[in-house]
């Protein structure tokens, strides 16, 4: 920040102003204004923050609404990351600021100012808008990666977002082992007598996540109907709030409703306050909607640690990674998210998908005909752990 200027009655007054270009893509660009004012005899000066996103291909500025998805449930959940992540950025500077007001300007989204770069989005605020001058203007800053649920399809793909976890590649994940794996408690025994260690037995288990969405979660339900097939939906409570009978409607239909957090925020650079209230917040509406117990959580990005995972277990939930990534966040295209999951699923995959791409809808029922005819049962991942005789707090992300 630059130094505070008394300007005496006498001189006249400055304004300074510059502008940064910003290569976002070959087509998109950011122009970031950052301006200094002083007006004759006032003692501190003013910086102003500006930004406008500007697509070349079409010739025309690039709006909010045309980057995120701006119904109320994802408004709510995408302000409730920003205020999250601007306590965060004051916690670790030590600074203040203005907790009300910031709740204001974060809440009043059409009156944003915001750009992005090729990983981030970024809300700006003034000098003084939202905290003291001595900390300058300020910027809350979210990877797209984090912002993937919130994003417009179309704009998405433009920038070929990629998910900070969700997109282990799956040499990735067999690097990444998790700290604590559950066994199944019937493991050495005799397993002729199991109903479900038949060699001829091929079970997989679908599982869905960040809706519901209010059109792709229906052709997505649709699809499983006509393959009697059941998956594990790991709904957003955000969402939830919003399309309740749509979460009614799912467990009703005999799929598995688990818990998927409040607003997606990564629980690894999370306060235990934090994860524990994104996880029973979630869970108290789902309950409200689907009147079920809630016994599986998916954290988002399958970010964990120590932390995250004691806390999980302490509330009495079984944490569900997966084993297999469709990566249809990434490729947003039906015959590559096939592919990618029909070259990789075997009897006890966890396959992960989300019912809030059309892409995704569109690939479902290929992959569906395509696991009938290879002898696979579409099953719940409950459904699953009881089959393989696991239950208890822990991390799976296949059952063998």
């Amino acid at each position: 920040m630059e130094d505070e200027v008394y300007a005496e009655s006498t001189q006249r007054g400055h304004l300074n102003i510059k502008v940064d270009t910003v290569r976002v893509t070959d087509d998109i660009y950011a122009l970031n204004y950052h301006s200094y004012s002083i007006v004759s005899g006032q003692a501190n000066g003013m910086i102003e923050l500006e930004s406008f996103v500007v697509d070349l291909t079409e010739t025309k500025i690039i709006a909010l609404e045309d980057v995120i998805v701006t119904d109320q449930a994802n408004l709510e959940g995408l302000q409730s990351l920003m205020s999250d992540q601007l306590a965060q950025d004051f916690s670790e500077s030590g600074d203040s600021y203005f907790e009300e007001m910031s709740k204001g300007a974060i809440t009043n989204w059409s009156e944003w100012t915001w750009s992005i770069t090729e990983k981030k989005f970024a809300v700006l605020f003034d000098q003084y808008e939202v905290a003291p001058g001595s900390a300058g203007p300020i910027q809350i800053e979210v990877p797209f990666d984090k912002l993937e649920p919130y994003l417009q399809e179309t704009f998405a793909e433009r920038l070929s977002v990629e998910s900070e976890a969700d997109g282990l590649s799956n040499q990735q994940e067999k690097e990444n082992e998790p700290t604590e794996e559950i066994d199944p408690e019937t493991e050495g025994e005799d397993d002729s007598t199991s109903e479900a260690s038949s060699s001829s037995d091929k079970y997989v288990a679908l599982t869905f996540d960040d809706g519901p969405h209010p059109s792709v979660t229906s052709k997505v339900l649709n699809h499983l109907d006509n393959f009697d097939a059941k998956a594990t939906f790991f709904v957003l409570g955000s969402q939830a709030a919003y399309y309740p009978d749509l979460v009614r409607h799912t467990a009703a239909a005999g799929h598995e409703i688990s818990n998927h957090t409040m607003n997606h925020i990564d629980l690894s650079n999370s306060s235990p306050e934090q994860i524990r209230s994104e996880i029973t917040q979630a869970e108290e509406i789902i309950k409200e909607a689907t009147d079920q117990p809630i016994r599986l959580f998916r954290p988002p990005y399958g970010a964990r640690n120590d932390s995250v995972d004691q806390i999980i277990a302490e509330e009495g939930y079984t944490s569900v990674l997966w084993s297999v990534d469709s990566l249809d966040w990434k490729s947003r295209d039906s015959q590559a998210i096939y592919d990618k999951v029909m070259s990789n699923t075997e009897s006890g995959s966890i396959i992960l998908l989300h019912d809030i791409h059309e892409a995704t809808a569109e690939a479902l029922p290929m992959i569906l005909e395509s696991l009938t005819e290879q002898g696979y049962e579409m099953i719940t991942v409950s459904e699953f752990m009881r089959k393989k005789g696991v239950s208890g707090p822990g991390t799976i992300r296949n059952i063998n």
